[in-house]
């Protein structure tokens, strides 16, 4: 089974071809895009092209807050080989590990505010 996901939706046509994949640390979906699309600037990730075992570059950095209190949460981590390693400055109980990334299934996605870094 694929860790990413080709998106399907009205996304696409906005944001470019994009991809999604499970985030452990989150427990919902993060995407990102290889292409521009229709917005012509933003973020966009070179990917490797394996479902299987996705890497791409740069780093994945998403912040959302959460919450009645609107905590500020981050996820930020460089996918290699169908790993994800997560980086010190998450918030999540993962910061600083590195695990596989789970075989596709959308549960919910929070990839409400996604900057890309060059972190490598």
């Amino acid at each position: 089974m694929p860790k990413f996901q080709k998106a399907v939706d009205s996304w696409n046509e906005k944001h470019g071809e994009t991809y999604l994949f499970q985030c452990p640390g989150c427990d919902c979906s993060h995407r990102i895009s290889t292409t521009l699309g229709k917005r012509k600037e933003g973020p966009t990730w070179t990917f490797n092209g394996d479902l299987d075992k996705p890497t791409c570059t740069p780093s994945l950095l998403v912040r959302w807050n959460y919450g009645q209190d609107q905590t500020k949460q981050v996820c930020h981590s460089f996918i290699k080989d169908g790993k994800i390693q997560y980086l010190n400055d998450c918030t999540h109980k993962l910061a600083g590990q590195t695990v596989e990334i789970p075989d596709w299934e959308m549960k919910s996605r929070c990839d409400v505010d996604v900057i890309g870094e060059d972190n490598d």
